[in-house]
């Protein structure tokens, strides 16, 4: 996965994870608006690293994938990340997208036991 389609994941997940996010009740809206909150947050950090190293260039629409349930959604994101963080080689990326791996792993915790 390159640089540029990893970016468009995360906008395709922040995405997808709003869109579940108003469709659900309480424990799960809280824990879904968690994730598409700190997505965005990761997302815009993680693009200014990229550019600031130059690695960044281009963009690909996300695509809205309303159907897939919220616990669905963040297990294929958490092996979606953790095999993009597989072809990373920098450091200090692999420490930023830890820091999401980890961020998507207690959410998914909320999903499922809350």
């Amino acid at each position: 996965m390159t640089h540029v389609q990893f970016i468009s994941f995360l906008f395709e997940l922040e995405m997808n994870a709003q869109i579940a996010h108003w469709k659900s009740k309480y424990a799960p809206h809280i824990a879904l608006g968690d994730v598409y909150e700190d997505v965005a947050e990761f997302r815009d950090k993680y693009a200014e690293i990229l550019q600031r190293d130059d690695l960044l260039v281009g963009f690909s629409p996300p695509q809205v994938r309303e159907d897939v349930p919220p616990v669905i959604l963040i297990k294929n994101a958490i092996s979606t990340v953790e095999r993009y963080r597989q072809g990373l080689t920098q450091s200090h990326l692999q420490n930023e997208v830890d820091t999401l791996i980890s961020s998507l792993s207690a959410n998914l915790y909320k999903l499922k036991h809350l």
